[in-house]
């Protein structure tokens, strides 16, 4: 069995074509879903349709780390050893190339394995690296954390497209809060980002800031957020270098026949 689980708020315009999506995976298959008390009709839309995508949802307040772990949560009661998970966005549309790599992946890899970003892997992979309680980099902190405990981070060698749709444009932080919880939950962000991306010095900022092109005007305001991070928050850090660079060096390619 494969369970597929995410965290989703306020992506009733595409969460169905989301969904859609993901039953191309050909597969036994179970999805379950932390829904963050969505505002516009989300919930709904997934409880109008939890038989068509043998789906279960909760709602509940939390972070989009700390969401992923509670449907992982939800899923582990059902699962057994030889089951595999992968986490989903709801607010992506996935393409038939990604529903071939899972199929491709679910029969190969091992119990050693972490298979594309999506964190494909066995059970007790999964369970030994629970989500931390993140709004932003919870993903690049996790597999940073996969590659530190000896498990194998690996890609397809030749570039394929997974996603159907564009990367989402808006500002996804419009959806939570606006006026001065907007500004509040960016700071959060920011400083979760430093948090997840292991930024302990000013040479991992400086580099993080170059890499995520942060504009230069912006370069004081992150400085004083790592200052504030470095002195009073745990910074999750692996290697080094920051996790992304550790992530880029550790992580294995291979061939894969179908994709020649």
């Amino acid at each position: 069995m494969l369970f597929i689980y995410g965290t989703v708020y306020n992506s009733n315009r595409i969460i169905l074509k989301s969904l859609e999506s993901v039953m191309k995976i050909k597969l036994e298959k179970s999805i379950y879903v932390v829904d963050n008390y969505s505002t516009d009709g989300t919930y709904e839309t997934l409880q109008d349709n939890l038989k068509k995508y043998n789906m279960i949802v909760s709602q509940a307040r939390c972070t989009r780390g700390r969401g992923r772990q509670l449907a992982i949560e939800m899923a582990e009661k059902k699962a057994s050893a030889n089951d595999m998970f992968m986490f989903i966005d709801l607010d992506t549309v996935y393409s038939e190339s990604f529903a071939d790599l899972i199929e491709y992946a679910y029969s190969n890899i091992d119990h050693n394995t972490v298979f594309l970003d999506n964190h494909l892997c066995y059970y007790d992979v999964n369970h030994a690296v629970p989500w931390k309680d993140l709004m932003a980099a919870e993903d690049v902190e996790r597999e940073a954390r996969f590659i530190s405990l000896g498990y194998k981070l690996t890609y397809p060698s030749k570039d394929i497209k997974i996603l159907e749709n564009e990367n989402v444009t808006f500002d996804r932080e419009k959806r939570y809060a606006s006026s001065i919880g907007y500004y509040k939950r960016k700071l959060r962000l920011a400083q979760d980002v430093l948090i997840g991306v292991g930024c302990n010095n000013i040479r991992n900022l400086v580099f993080f800031m170059r890499n995520a092109k942060v504009r230069k005007r912006y370069y004081w305001t992150f400085t004083i957020i790592f200052l504030y991070v470095k002195i009073f928050k745990k910074i999750y850090k692996y290697s080094p270098d920051t996790n992304i660079e550790f992530i880029r060096r550790k992580s294995k390619y291979i061939d894969i026949d179908f994709l020649k």
